[in-house]
């Protein structure tokens, strides 16, 4: 069954994903568009020299106002050349981080063909669909490896992921290759969207590259081969609980380890499971926190004692993730445990054991509440 898709959308870079996972656990999210997204919608596609940063342009008495950035063309990859200079506009989700003398991949749409642009037309040619973290500067050699990506990706034209799918693998390892991390976290997007589509991974071999790099000596972070064993697991006898499970034995850094515990939850494998359990008893406190909160899956409940000892630790915050787990467990022991906290002296965790047992009780009690948790979602942290 393949499952923690999710996982590995989270993984990737702070992207919002969207397909959905295995049978079992289905669920969708919406992404953000990815490199070859955007080449496929863009109208014009364009390396740029920022010949300003933001600036800002006003209509005669006030009419209108926009911040803009003033570019040089380099190289149109996709659609009709712009002018040698022009003025251009962001219209995404926040505000790119361009600065004067970057260099960078430019996505466009001409402002004339927007209803809602036309006082902006004739000032503004084209506006940019990048969002903020969509920059895509070109900088040494990660910068030429993005060029060559992009390049790559349009010489695809509109084939279909089927249709094209043994050049798009080859091209997906070697971004994810390629060592810098906006390429790569982009490739991981990718595989996401691309994993299901018929044929793609149609034999075992289709996968042998990419298995390879889940591997620690082939050397990509941990935060990627997590997310790539995600990705692969079900597919052609793949487990990726199971590459999890090895990397929980390696030497890990500090920064490592807790980045492993904050994505491994969702693996249904013993040995992960009695990994985060021992680690509830760290000297860490943060790292004690994220094991608690990690073990708040249904396929975590024989964990549901050490959870309950770990009602009794010093830091607030880790009791806290440890009974919110103990409630996502859906089993009787746990059920138990939370009662007899509830009925117990009075603690600050006496009346969220109350409130833990009334949302159980009235999801218990609609039949149409979903049953099942999306497998990277943690038990709900209380805001700060």
């Amino acid at each position: 069954m393949s499952r923690g898709l999710a996982a590995a959308w989270l993984l990737a870079a702070g992207m919002v994903g969207g397909l959905a996972a295995g049978a079992a656990r289905a669920h969708v999210v919406v992404q953000r568009p990815g490199l070859r997204q955007l080449l496929q919608s863009a109208e014009v596609a364009v390396v740029v020299e920022f010949v300003s940063s933001l600036r800002t342009w006003e209509a005669p008495h006030g009419a209108d106002r926009q911040e803009y950035f003033t570019v040089r063309t380099l190289e149109t990859i996709a659609g009709e050349a712009p002018p040698a200079r022009f003025d251009v506009f962001p219209h995404a989700e926040g505000m790119p981080a361009w600065q004067q003398g970057d260099v960078a991949l430019l996505f466009l749409e001409r402002t004339s063909l927007r209803p809602e642009f036309a006082s902006l037309a004739t000032r503004f040619p084209y506006f940019t669909i990048q969002q903020t973290g969509q920059e895509w500067k070109l900088v040494g050699r990660d910068g030429k490896a993005v060029l060559a990506a992009a390049r790559a990706y349009r010489a695809l034209g509109e084939k279909t992921a089927a249709e094209g799918s043994t050049a798009l693998r080859s091209l997906l390892l070697l971004n994810l290759r390629s060592g810098g991390a906006p390429l790569r976290e982009d490739a991981v997007a990718e595989l996401v969207r691309v994993r299901s589509v018929p044929g793609f991974f149609g034999t075992p071999r289709d996968l042998d590259g990419f298995t390879a790099l889940v591997a620690r000596d082939a050397g990509l972070p941990l935060t990627t081969r997590v997310a790539l064993a995600r990705i692969l697991d079900g597919l052609h006898g793949f487990s990726g609980d199971r590459e999890i499970r090895a990397i929980t034995t390696e030497p890990l850094s500090a920064e490592e380890r807790l980045q492993l515990v904050r994505v491994s939850g969702a693996a249904q494998d013993a040995g992960v499971s009695a990994w985060l359990a021992g680690l509830l008893a760290s000297p860490d406190a943060t790292l004690r926190r994220e094991a608690a909160y990690a073990l708040g899956h249904p396929w975590h409940a024989a964990r549901a004692q050490a959870l309950a000892a770990t009602l009794e630790d010093p830091d607030p915050t880790v009791a806290r993730a440890a009974l919110r787990s103990l409630g996502a467990l859906e089993s009787s022991d746990a059920a138990d445990m939370l009662q007899r906290v509830a009925n117990g002296p009075e603690c600050f965790l006496k009346h969220l054991a109350q409130a833990e047992i009334r949302r159980i009780a009235a999801i218990s009690a609609s039949p149409s509440a979903p049953r099942e948790r999306i497998d990277t979602q943690e038990p709900q942290r209380p805001l700060p």
